[in-house]
């Protein structure tokens, strides 16, 4: 099928759903959308995407959690764009350390949880979990549940651990067999630091209360309109303490002229 031709249920959906999540979708997707959706049609026995977009006009129809689920991208993985998190560990974290009260980090795309065990492993590493007085709040959170399903139980096969290091893996991780199934569990302690929540960023930051130390937002705002990726970027930065940081994906960038930021490090931003 030719994708500048419009299946016109299609791009009835790819509008509802940028509506709903933000996620831009334009004719060069109809493919993905066709491929991702089509099990949905045959799950309702719908005859075509118009009747589907139907369906989905309800933004309470328990289908928009597949949606979300199928349109979303889940590439990640533990330490990715491992200079961030080494700057993160040199630079960010030993000074978050003298705190007296409260550090609170926020990983907000976080996808199936391995952006934010590595965050929790780091904090480790940095002694922060250990320092007296120091309380350390690590969330979790994105738009699509079934990814935050996976989050929770922090369980991961042996492929998914490949940018960890084998001093991590024995320190972090344990090897576990359930009903046949090989896997690497993160140990209890980290696991019970942590804590996820279901955000939809396109909308509101419901549950978020600011004077957030850490934000990672990486890698998601470059499926989203440049105005989406400004808006949301400067919503991010109101729920930063003067002094926090903001880490982007190294194809995303904030616009330091009209916010109050500088830059800390490649893709790396500091609230001034």
């Amino acid at each position: 099928m030719n994708d500048l031709i419009w299946d016109p249920g299609i791009r009835k959906i790819c509008d509802l759903v940028e509506r709903r999540i933000g996620l831009l979708l334009g004719p060069g997707k109809q493919y993905l959308v066709r491929q991702r959706l089509q099990s949905r049609l045959a799950a309702f026995g719908f005859s075509d995407f118009t009747q589907y977009h139907q369906h989905l006009l309800d933004p309470t129809r328990p289908e928009w959690t597949e949606v979300v689920h199928a349109l979303t991208t889940h590439t990640t993985g533990f330490f990715r764009e491992n200079n961030q998190f080494e700057f993160l560990e040199r630079k960010v974290l030993p000074v978050l350390k003298e705190k007296q009260t409260t550090v609170r980090i926020w990983s907000a795309a976080c996808s199936t949880g391995e952006e934010v065990y590595s965050l929790a492993i780091s904090v480790d590493r940095a002694g922060l979990f250990s320092q007296a007085g120091l309380h350390v709040d690590i969330l979790g959170s994105d738009v699509d549940c079934v990814s935050l399903e996976v989050a929770k139980l922090g369980r991961y096969e042996k492929e998914k651990l490949h940018s960890v290091d084998s001093p991590t893996l024995r320190d972090y991780f344990k090897y576990d067999v359930k009903n046949g199934l090989k896997a690497y569990q993160v140990n209890d302690d980290i696991l019970e630091k942590v804590h996820f929540q279901g955000i939809n960023i396109f909308e509101s930051f419901i549950g978020i209360n600011g004077n957030i130390d850490v934000i990672f937002c990486r890698n998601v705002l470059v499926y989203f309109s440049n105005i989406e990726q400004e808006r949301i970027i400067a919503k991010l930065v109101d729920m930063l303490a003067v002094g926090g940081f903001l880490f982007l994906g190294h194809a995303e960038s904030a616009n330091t002229r009209k916010l109050p930021l500088i830059v800390a490090a490649p893709a790396v931003y500091q609230k001034v």
